[in-house]
């Protein structure tokens, strides 16, 4: 179903339409975005170029094992940024 649904929602988003899409399959959604935010929790853990996460496989690993942490998405160097809360 999903496959089908691909070349719609591109050509959606190429008339100019915004398109908000929220996919459980980060490589569908990653293909289609310009933008991605993945949000944990109910907060954003990362906002930014969907080709920020398609280029870096290690920061979109990061986000899946994270799920339950307080620890934010590395930066470029790896190293997790400190929460304002610590």
């Amino acid at each position: 179903m999903v496959s089908r649904l691909i070349p719609v929602i591109a050509a959606v988003a190429e008339s100019g339409a915004g398109v908000l899409l929220i996919e459980q399959f980060a490589t569908v959604a990653l293909g289609l975005a310009r933008r991605a935010h993945i949000m944990e929790g109910g907060r954003i853990r990362f906002s930014g170029l969907a080709s920020e996460l398609r280029d870096n496989p290690a920061r979109l690993r990061s986000a899946y094992l994270l799920r339950g942490s307080k620890t934010l998405i590395p930066n470029d160097d790896g190293i997790p940024p400190r929460s304002s809360s610590s």
